[in-house]
């Protein structure tokens, strides 16, 4: 009736929740928690991490830190732009590494239907280290990436880019530069009126540390930064030119702490090297991102990409960049090292684990790696599941729609904090020793990643450290999935024969040494990269340039870090084959 309001029944017929479950102290916890370990310690349930931080196992409000800032606004531990996450959520990108160019061309187009933006173009292990699919050496080379040998061989790959609507992220590892003026010499003629989207991916140190080997040298490839970043410059406002990656030592057994690390050197080495040459701090600040993989600890993942933009932050701040230089562009990638080849349904659970932990973290793309990864190259239903996992985090849980969803966590706020203090104490160690390059070339840094891989080792054989379905609950009479060898030989002498049988230009010999005067230069303008661009396009083979921007100069070789998956060791004692995967040796993996 008007006037007349109905009567509030709650309070009479509902029970007020405070009375029902009554507040509970740390006290109370803590006496229920000591009654549940059957006579051990509440201290035996801390897990002690490398470089000092603790996970312990209960946090409360008197962890949060008294103000872990807002979204999009320095230091960025909240994430990098409130707005673009809102509207957008993250860019999901596909790793796309077969061999064959044609086939590497309908896994982009087909991962492009199913709404990914985005394409991961790793090279092999031959055009990286700047060989011709005809040379001697490349048949003893792993199968772990789309053999190259001129710009005319990506034609099947990039006819299935639509470059309007696909970003292209580029892994050409020590030989980045001339497989970036390959991509370029094509791409170019069909770039949107915007430019160029992706990055070049150049990061000659990550290079070094997982193949052992710069054909450029190292003094030559770190002097190509500033020519890179200003070519990029040119190119598009959201092509970026340089990368910093800590996959090549998370695979070598790096924790998180060193991660970081790792990171924030490699950052700083890049950027000293770029300003020397001419570049401004924050132009180079736009031409650089970082690469980080994501493992199956949940919290720590999370707490690592926050951590990671609070450092990268500070680094600039105190450098004198501004606060849009300030905010850190990460791309993660789930972690190869997690992947197991016995029972591998369980790495469709180990990659939620780790594209969640992403998502919360800030990452601004993300790639999936298929839960067969580790068997041989995916197949399709490897890849579509991979893809699915994106949808099913931005369409169904929504985690697009939410700005650091995160933060204010026990938890993940003091594991931020622990890891950003532990990471910098870590980074000051390596520019005290000379810097990130310093610390790969004398093996410093290789000696502490085999210290931590050795505990981690441990941790596993013990099973503190359990790997479900290979030290735990494995299933002894499984049956291994296969996946057909693909014959590089076929692809090799198919490139080779196709190179034969071009006729480059008349005048290629003059280009190639105009690449080689712009290296011998490096002016940092972006010259040896038009240079590179020109001669590619004239018919000029990777190997060619690649011994042009070498010219006169010596090879920097160094042991490279290992690559192992944590399953790898047992699976051996089962007498599983272990396909290269994501390493540079044939045989090694």
């Amino acid at each position: 009736m008007s006037g007349v309001s109905a009567p509030d029944i709650s309070t009479s017929l509902l029970p007020d929740p405070r009375e029902e479950f009554p507040t509970a102290s740390v006290d109370d916890w803590r006496i229920a928690a000591e009654e549940s370990l059957a006579g051990r310690r509440l201290e035996d349930l801390t897990v002690e991490l490398f470089g000092g931080v603790a996970v312990r196992p209960l946090y409360t409000a008197e962890d949060l830190p008294a103000f872990s800032g807002y979204p999009g606004v320095a230091p960025f531990t909240r994430g990098a732009s409130a707005v673009a996450r809102a509207a957008a959520g993250w860019q999901a990108c596909q790793r796309c590494d077969h061999p064959d160019p044609a086939e590497t061309g309908r896994w982009i187009a087909e991962a492009a239907q199913r709404g990914i933006g985005c394409a991961w173009l790793v090279f092999d292990a031959a055009a990286r280290r700047g060989l011709d699919a005809s040379d001697a050496g490349s048949a003893a080379l792993a199968v772990d990436g789309v053999v190259v040998s001129s710009a005319a061989d990506l034609g099947p790959v990039l006819e299935a880019i639509d470059t309007a609507k696909v970003a292209v992220h580029l892994d050409g590892g020590a030989n980045g530069i001339t497989l970036a003026a390959a991509v370029a010499a094509r791409q170019l003629r069909r770039a949107p009126t915007g430019g160029l989207v992706g990055s070049l991916g150049w990061d000659p140190l990550a290079a070094l540390a997982s193949d052992g080997v710069l054909p450029y040298g190292l003094e030559r490839s770190l002097a190509l930064l500033a020519d890179a970043a200003s070519w990029a410059g040119r190119h598009g406002p959201a092509l970026r030119a340089i990368r910093a990656s800590t996959l090549p030592y998370h695979m070598a057994g790096a924790t998180a702490v060193q991660e970081l690390a790792c990171a924030i050197a490699t950052g700083v080495e890049y950027l000293r090297r770029m300003t020397a040459a001419g570049v401004g701090l924050e132009a180079a600040c736009r031409q650089l991102g970082f690469l980080a993989p994501i493992g199956r600890d949940l919290p720590i993942e999370i707490a690592k990409l926050r951590a990671l933009r609070r450092m990268w932050s500070r680094v600039v701040a105190a450098s004198g960049g501004g606060e849009a230089a300030q905010a850190a562009t990460i791309h993660a990638a789930t972690s190869p090292r997690g992947l197991s080849r016995r029972d591998p349904w369980v790495n469709m659970l180990r990659a939620t684990v780790g594209a969640f932990a992403a998502v919360a973290g800030g990452a601004d793309t993300l790639t999936v790696l298929p839960f067969d990864a580790a068997i041989g190259h995916p197949d399709g239903f490897g890849r579509r599941i991979a893809a699915n996992l994106h949808a099913i985090l931005r369409e169904e849980s929504h985690l697009g729609r939410v700005i650091d969803p995160a933060g204010g966590s026990y938890a993940v706020e003091q594991l931020t904090e622990d890891l950003a203090d532990a990471g910098w104490a870590a980074f000051q160690a390596i520019e005290r020793a000379g810097g990130m390059a310093a610390a790969l070339v004398d093996g410093g840094l290789g000696r502490e990643l085999e210290a931590a891989a050795r505990r981690q080792a441990q941790d596993l054989a013990s099973r503190r450290s359990p790997i479900t379905g290979v030290t735990s609950h494995p299933d002894p009479a499984e049956q291994l999935i296969e996946r057909p060898v693909t014959a590089r030989s076929d692809i090799l002498a198919r490139a080779a024969a196709a190179a034969a049988g071009r006729t480059p230009d008349a005048g290629l010999g003059r280009l190639l040494a105009a690449v080689e005067r712009a290296a011998d230069a490096a002016r940092g303008d972006g010259s040896v990269l038009d240079a590179a661009v020109a001669a590619l396009a004239a018919g000029a083979t990777v190997g060619s340039v690649a011994a042009a921007i070498r010219g006169a100069g010596e090879t920097t070789t160094i042991a490279a870090l290992p690559a192992t998956r944590e399953a790898e060791a047992f699976e051996r004692l089962c007498g599983s084959r272990q396909p290269p995967f994501y390493t540079t040796e044939a045989g090694s993996g």
